[in-house]
Formats: C-alpha cells, structure tokens, sequence
C-alpha cells in the first residue's frame, strides 16, 4: 500500500519489446542500463498468436506512451517476420532490430 500512494508516472517513453525467450537477456540489459522502459515483451512463442489488435492493446494498455517497437531480430522466427513487420507498420510505430 506504501508503494502504491508514492507511484508517479515520469516523462519518459516506453518501447513495445517483442521476440527471444521468455526471460530475454538483451531486454533486461537494455532496460538495467536505462537504455529503455519496457512496457510489454512478447516472447517469441506468442508470436503465432499475435495480431495487429493484440500489438494496439499493448501500446493502449500501456501508461506511458509507447514510441517505438524492439525486435529481438534473431529471436523472431522468420515466418513470424513480414507478418509482424505488417501489423508494427499498421501501428505508425518505429522500429529498432537489437
């Protein structure tokens, strides 16, 4: 309850992650080294399931405004690719390949 009355939100963006495994090592450094606030993360398992209205309710649902998408590139099947690429661009989001 402490912990709760003391949240704020701050000024900076947050980035959408998406691919590698479950407990992806290259996000946590990235976001351990304040390189980016992730969001969500997707795991590349998920990917076979993920639409264009899952990757929308991810940036909605998410309190700060999400500017950019980080593709694991390697961890991302390449059938999931043009798929994926498709519903980023739908989005009008940016995207960086890590």
């Amino acid at each position: 309850m402490q912990s709760i009355t003391k949240f704020r939100t701050g000024d900076q963006s947050a980035v959408l992650g998406i691919g590698g495994p479950h407990y992806n090592q290259r996000f946590t450094q990235m976001a351990l080294n304040y390189e980016a606030i992730f969001g969500h993360m997707i795991p590349k398992y998920a990917l076979p399931h993920v639409k264009t209205e899952t990757l929308r309710q991810c940036v909605e649902r998410t309190l700060e405004k999400v500017d950019n998408v980080i593709l694991d590139w390697k961890g991302i099947k390449s059938e999931h690719k043009p798929k994926l690429l498709k519903a980023i661009a739908e989005l009008k989001l940016p995207y960086n390949k890590v």
